[in-house]
């Protein structure tokens, strides 16, 4: 595995994390995720829905490490995926930055 590189991780709980992940400077047993998004699909009567979210939403961190004792399999994005990863990524901060300004908006009231 390259030092830098965009990937998809399988790891032993299940999931399938699409991040930017790297070898760890201090100890090659572990892996620094940047990032991390997962996809879902949904079934409903009209067929299936696709959707991402953050792989851990409520964290205030993009960085995560992870052992690599807890990694199944670790492979390197293609070139949709990538597009994919790039896009849904923006939009999921778009989104975040929507939401922090409203916030801001309801403080600047509260404080008026």
């Amino acid at each position: 595995m390259n030092n830098n590189q965009y990937s998809i991780i399988k790891l032993i709980t299940g999931e399938e994390i699409y991040c930017l992940s790297k070898t760890s400077s201090d100890n090659k047993n572990y892996l620094i995720i940047h990032c991390p998004i997962i996809f879902e699909t949904h079934y409903v009567p009209q067929g299936m829905i696709f959707g991402a979210k953050r792989w851990l939403n409520t964290m205030q961190s993009d960085s995560f490490i992870i052992h690599k004792n807890h990694i199944v399999v670790i492979d390197e994005m293609g070139s949709i995926a990538k597009k994919l990863y790039y896009e849904t990524l923006n939009e999921l901060e778009e989104k975040e930055r929507d939401y922090d300004k409203e916030i801001e908006e309801i403080n600047q009231i509260e404080e008026f």
